[in-house]
C-alpha cells in the first residue's frame, strides 16, 4: 500500500503541472492565433499597376515634391523632396543617422509608398508598374547584407529576372566589377566554394562585395546602394 501511494503521488503531481501548463499556454496560444489572423486578413497597401515591362533604355529616376511619414506618425520623415537622376549620373544622400536617407531610397522599389508627391521612372509613375517589372529594373544593395547557404555562384545568381539566364562568365564579370574576384579566386573551388548560412565563413567586406556582385549581375537600369560602400 505504501508503495502504491508513493507511485501515485509523483504521477498526480506531474498531471497537476501539465494541467497548469495547459491553462497558461492556451490563452497565449489564443492571442497568437488572433495576431496571425490579423496579419492574414490585412489588405496589402502596395498595389500592382498595369504597366508592362518597358525596354531597358533609360534608367531615369525623378522625385517630384515627395513627402513621407510612417502610418500613425505625427511628423513627416521626408518633406517636399525633388530631384532628377539622369542616366549615367551618381546621386549621393548625406546626413546623420535617422535623417531619412534609407527611407528615401526605399520609396523607389516601393517598400513604402510616398505620402505626397510622385516618383517617376523613365517618365512613368512607379505606381503604374507591376511590382515584378519595377524590381527587375533595380539593382539593390541593402544596408544589412543578406547571404544564403549554398555556393558563391548561387549567391550571385540569386533572384528572378526576365533579362536573361546568367552564365558563369556573366557571374565572373559581375564579381570582377565588384572586386569580389580577389577573394573568390583564393577560395577552394572558387565559384563553387561553399558559403555558410548568413555568410559566417566570410568577412563583412567579402559579404558586401558578393551583394554588390549580385546586384550588378542583373544588369539593372539603375543601382541603389544603401550605405553599403
Amino acid at each position: 500500500m505504501g508503495l502504491q501511494v508513493m507511485i501515485k503521488a509523483p504521477i498526480m503531481a506531474i498531471w497537476a503541472i501539465i494541467k497548469i501548463s495547459i491553462f497558461i499556454i492556451f490563452p497565449r496560444a489564443a492571442v497568437s492565433v488572433n495576431r496571425i489572423n490579423e496579419v492574414l486578413d490585412t489588405e496589402p497597401k502596395i498595389v500592382d499597376g498595369n504597366l508592362a515591362q518597358m525596354p531597358w533604355i533609360m534608367g531615369e529616376v525623378e522625385f517630384k515634391n515627395v513627402s513621407f511619414k510612417y502610418p500613425d506618425a505625427a511628423e513627416y520623415v521626408l518633406h517636399n523632396i525633388s530631384f532628377k537622376a539622369e542616366p549615367g549620373e551618381t546621386i549621393a544622400f548625406i546626413g546623420s543617422t535617422g535623417s531619412g536617407k534609407s527611407t528615401l531610397i526605399n520609396l523607389i522599389p516601393r517598400f513604402h509608398d510616398a505620402t505626397e508627391g510622385e516618383i517617376l521612372i523613365n517618365g512613368k509613375n512607379i505606381k503604374e508598374y507591376k511590382q515584378k517589372d519595377l524590381h527587375n529594373k533595380i539593382g539593390y544593395v541593402p544596408q544589412k547584407t543578406v547571404i544564403f547557404s549554398g555556393t558563391v555562384r548561387s549567391n550571385i545568381d540569386f533572384g528572378e529576372t526576365d533579362r536573361k539566364k546568367l552564365s558563369l562568365d556573366d557571374i565572373k564579370e559581375a564579381a570582377t566589377i565588384a572586386h569580389a574576384d580577389e577573394f573568390i579566386d583564393k577560395m577552394g573551388n572558387t565559384y563553387d566554394a561553399s558559403i555558410s548560412q548568413g555568410g559566417t565563413n566570410l568577412s563583412g567586406g567579402q559579404k558586401q562585395r558578393l551583394a554588390i556582385a549580385r546586384a550588378l549581375s542583373r544588369e539593372p537600369e539603375f543601382l541603389i546602394f544603401d550605405y553599403s560602400l
